[in-house]
């Protein structure tokens, strides 16, 4: 999740979907899309990756985002 729609594209402008905060309010996204950032990786090197399904809700003080992969 993020606060703002800056950097993102393929968006998709939503409606009556809200979550539910740490602080017990609730908020509403308002678009959801694809996402290019950076990982930093154990060995030290960089690895470009797209999120998806990244959605945006005004508001927040921090991005949120879990990074996982599957070992082969």
């Amino acid at each position: 999740m993020k606060s703002s729609t800056e950097g993102m594209y393929n968006l998709e402008k939503c409606n009556d979907i809200k979550i539910n905060t740490a602080n017990g309010s609730t908020s509403s996204i308002t678009h959801i899309g694809k996402n290019k950032g950076n990982v930093l990786c154990a060995n030290g090197k960089t690895k470009k990756i797209v999120m998806k399904n990244v959605k945006v809700v005004l508001g927040l003080v921090k991005s949120v985002f879990a990074v996982y992969s599957n070992a082969k």
